[in-house]
């Protein structure tokens, strides 16, 4: 309101100088608020550890979903004013550090989670195999509904969290099993998920009428 006043100002003060000049007064825009609705991206990764010459594997990894957004400092960032829903995206895995033995792989993998105080495990990503022998960029995982529903879940607890001013508790747990391979020998690799998730959001800006 203050700039429409203003912009009423300046055109009222235009007005009585130039008509005592006898000049034509410019044309000046007022101001109006426009509200619009964008998307944004976030991410968090999970780390894990392939060692040993058992060539069964498995490790669990505990994060606290809240604290590895950082929801708040996204629509910061992004001088979001509201935002109005978040959900999973995708997820995706790499290797970062490749096996020493070049034709090494990993087989019939399952990526499991949990919720601190839920229920126990579901299945996240289900039943897939790569190479693990060179280093490579991200690939699409295929995912499990269970695990897709239970994320949403702790995204939905995150935006009433952050739309109320409190903290929410979404901690939680993943567990990876799957196979080494060639078999007897020593596995020596590092692998991560990435979380990926879509915020949507408004934004106030000042747009000429």
């Amino acid at each position: 309101m203050k700039k429409l006043h203003s912009a009423g100002l300046l055109t009222a003060l235009c007005a009585v100088g130039l008509a005592l000049s006898g000049a034509s007064c410019p044309l000046i825009p007022s101001i109006e608020e426009k509200v619009i609705e964008l998307a944004l991206g976030g991410s968090t990764t999970v780390p894990f550890e392939a060692r040993g010459i058992i060539n069964d594997k498995g490790q669990t990894e505990c994060f606290d979903l809240a604290d590895e957004l950082d929801l708040n400092q996204i629509l910061e960032d992004a001088d979001v004013d509201s935002v109005t829903g978040i959900a999973l995206a995708g997820v995706a895995y790499r290797v970062t550090k490749a096996d020493p033995d070049p034709n090494r792989t990993i087989s019939n993998t399952t990526v499991t989670i949990s919720r601190d105080g839920g229920a126990q495990d579901v299945p996240l990503i289900t039943n897939f195999s790569d190479t693990a022998g060179s280093e490579y960029d991200f690939k699409t995982a295929p995912l499990d509904p269970q695990g897709v529903a239970l994320i949403n879940e702790m995204l939905d607890d995150i935006l009433i969290a952050v739309q109320n001013h409190t903290q929410a508790n979404v901690g939680g747990c993943a567990t990876w099993n799957g196979q080494s391979l060639p078999l007897s020998e020593n596995t020596n690799f590092d692998w991560e998920i990435r979380i990926d998730i879509t915020i949507t959001g408004k934004i106030s800006i000042d747009l000429p009428n």
